[in-house]
């Protein structure tokens, strides 16, 4: 087997022909691996509908074997892989020792997607303020929550596409590791950009054709950029029995196990927009207007205090009927020519109908399909 020399470091074009090395020649097992950098970047982020989606916390359950206490996955995918791991020690017979194959330790497991959210939107936050709000004087036209979310949105027509807000589109972006599906178990901190270490120490072990057929004898595929990393098959028969325990199917987990992202996003983005507006006003209560008078020839300065306001106040201000509006725009801000103004118009009109009805998961589910029709 050849060793590959690929690694971010390189200069594009050398990195080019590394990374082309590798894809074609770079995997040793005749066992089929999972290519998440290039065939299933999206794999464990959307359902069979392409509506992404994340775990619901109650369906993950502890890795045992892992040394640290927080690392998680989905029920049936950590009894699946403790199974695994308790197999493959027992039957390879190989010496391991200092090596991943070793003891298939668990390094990295389940991210929170939420979480993650909440840091990235406050650095979306501060580029809001101290950049965009800062130029031309644009701060000084905030003086109301409304005013607020106007400029908000109008800041996010020129940034959509490179800083999605709405979770949706933030789950498949790039920034997003695909850990966040509960699908994933690493086994090395390893670095994904480095084939040389892939090759010397993963695939070039004498225990790796070993690790690939007890993996695969369980339900996982290997990762083929990553060969630290067990990804769950949800096509293989070897999931079935752990599926069943807990009463699934491979077509029920993502109802069972997974929230649809456009369920929930949208108070996600109503309590970031309230809760940073706060925080703008309590930093900076005031705005200072400064006008020249021609006749006097005097520029005067006028002091105008911020609106506050409760949750209470927004509320009532702001239905649930003006959100999935807001909604819609920043949709439509993040993935442009996707469907046309007119389309925009009326699909914001019927889905209000709709959240005025109390059909909210219905106006839901029809923004989704609006934005993801296929012709």
């Amino acid at each position: 087997m050849p060793t590959y020399l690929g690694n971010n470091d390189l200069g594009s074009r050398e990195l080019f022909n590394q990374r082309v090395s590798y894809f074609f020649d770079g995997y040793s097992s005749t066992i089929a691996p999972i290519d998440m950098w290039n065939n299933k970047p999206f794999y464990g982020k959307l359902d069979p509908n392409g509506a992404t989606i994340y775990p619901i916390e109650r369906t993950l359950k502890r890795l045992n074997s892992a040394p640290d206490d927080n690392l998680f996955v989905l029920n049936f995918v950590a009894d699946a892989f403790e199974d695994f791991r308790k197999h493959y020690i027992f039957t390879q017979q190989l010496d391991a020792k200092g090596s991943m194959f070793e003891n298939l330790i668990p390094k990295k497991a389940y991210e929170n997607p939420l979480l993650n959210w909440n840091d990235y939107m406050n650095s979306v936050f501060l580029v809001f303020k101290d950049g965009w709000l800062t130029s031309d004087k644009r701060d000084q036209k905030i003086i109301s929550f409304r005013d607020y979310i106007t400029e908000f949105e109008v800041f996010l027509r020129e940034m959509g596409p490179i800083l999605p807000i709405t979770l949706t589109n933030y789950i498949l972006s790039t920034q997003v590791s695909p850990l966040i599906s509960g699908l994933i178990i690493e086994l090395s901190d390893a670095n994904h950009g480095d084939d040389l270490s892939k090759s010397l120490f993963y695939m070039k072990n004498k225990c790796f054709p070993c690790y690939v057929e007890a993996a695969q004898k369980y339900g996982f595929k290997v990762d083929k950029n990553a060969p630290w990393r067990l990804v769950a098959d949800l096509k293989s028969p070897a999931l079935l029995p752990y599926l069943n325990k807990y009463g699934l199917s491979f077509t029920s987990l993502f109802n069972m196990c997974y929230t649809k992202a456009y369920n929930t996003e949208i108070n996600l983005i109503k309590n970031f927009l309230f809760e940073s507006y706060s925080a703008f006003v309590g930093e900076s209560p005031e705005v200072s207007i400064y006008k020249y008078y021609g006749r006097c020839k005097k520029t005067l300065q006028k002091v105008i205090r911020r609106e506050e306001y409760m949750e209470q106040k927004i509320n009532e201000q702001f239905p649930d009927h003006f959100w999935i509006g807001y909604y819609i725009q920043l949709l439509a801000n993040e993935t442009p020519n996707v469907i046309t103004s007119k389309d925009i118009l009326d699909l914001t009109s019927t889905s209000q109908t709709l959240i005025r009805k109390g059909l909210d998961e219905t106006a839901y589910k029809l923004v989704f399909d609006s934005f993801n029709k296929t012709d």
